[in-house]
């Protein structure tokens, strides 16, 4: 008996029409267990469905209403999600290295714990949402909406930021070395902790930003304006602070050894430890989480040995300067 397939002779009549046959099996079988992973008209309307740890690489779901829809420890790995609603959507654990973001909501998404390295970012919304402990590492950020997102813990390693608006972004203990911050708005943002090491924070505004224990070692922060920031403990060695604003900042217990202070305005800063009320810091977690034996060794005098200051720097009133800060004369 011959069997046929839409025409096609008995396989074992012919070996190269057998191997051609069967790798166009595998495409259609393929494409149909492609459509298995999803639900029933999922996409475009995908609202509060269940795909836990499916398997969706290089799956177009652009446009999709995914809100509220369950993609725990999915695999999003390069899928096109661009002009997607993911708002309320559980990412925590999803894979979504390289997947295109952009024009995407993302509002009180939870995506903890996600590997979004490498991922494209334009017009994101991202308002509210959780991304502790997610890798953003060569991510590209392009007028990206982060106001009020979580973003503890998160690894944004030489991430190009410019011009961001992040007023009152959570990072606590983030990684964001060697990024580009410049001319971004981080008002009242909390970075407590975080890893700001030589980063760009040119003409950067920091308003009454919490940045307590923070690491700012080799950062550039030319122009910025901290007034009223809490930077208690914080270690700013070799940091650059040209023409920058400090009015009112508290920098008790940090250490800027070498710094640049030519020209910042320091009015109304508090550098010395007697006139600290370290009461105030109970409001940040991760400083009242220091033993006292921590807290002895942070109550101090500012340090600034080293640190260059000129004829316009600004100090605050009846400040004694340290003999060991050197002034330029220029």
């Amino acid at each position: 008996m011959q069997i046929k397939f839409r025409g096609l002779p008995l396989l074992t009549q012919r070996p190269k029409a057998k191997l051609g046959l069967v790798l166009l099996l595998g495409v259609l079988l393929t494409g149909c267990e492609s459509l298995m992973v999803l639900p029933h008209g999922c996409p475009p309307v995908c609202v509060d469905a269940s795909l836990m740890g499916k398997k969706l690489v290089d799956f177009d779901l652009s446009g999709a209403d995914l809100s509220e829809a369950n993609l725990r420890k999915a695999d999003l790995t390069r899928a096109n999600l661009t002009n997607a609603d993911l708002s309320g959507a559980d990412l925590r654990e999803a894979g979504l290295e390289g997947a295109l973001l952009n024009s995407t909501l993302l509002i009180g998404t939870n995506l903890t714990d996600a590997n979004m390295g490498g991922v494209s970012m334009t017009m994101t919304d991202l308002r509210g949402a959780n991304l502790t402990d997610v890798n953003l590492t060569g991510a590209v950020f392009n007028s990206v909406s982060i106001n009020g997102a979580i973003l503890d813990k998160v690894q944004l390693l030489d991430s190009d930021l410019t011009g961001m608006d992040l007023r009152s972004m959570q990072a606590n203990q983030a990684n964001l070395s060697g990024a580009n911050l410049s001319d971004s708005n981080l008002n009242g943002a909390s970075l407590s902790k975080a890893n700001l090491s030589s980063v760009l924070l040119i003409r950067s505004s920091l308003n009454g930003a919490r940045l307590n224990l923070i690491n700012l070692t080799g950062a550039n922060m030319n122009y910025a304006n901290l007034s009223g920031a809490s930077l208690y403990g914080a270690k700013m060695n070799g940091v650059s602070l040209y023409e920058a604003s400090l009015a009112g900042v508290t920098l008790v217990g940090a250490t800027l050894a070498g710094a640049d202070l030519r020209g910042a305005d320091l009015r109304g800063a508090v550098l010395e430890n007697q006139q600290f009320d370290d009461s105030i810091l109970i409001l940040d977690p991760l400083v009242a989480e220091l033993n006292d034996n921590q807290r002895v060794e942070l109550n101090r005098d500012t340090d600034l040995k080293g640190a260059t200051y000129n004829a316009l720097t600004q100090w605050p009133d009846s400040y004694e300067i340290p003999t060991n800060a050197i002034f330029v004369n220029e």
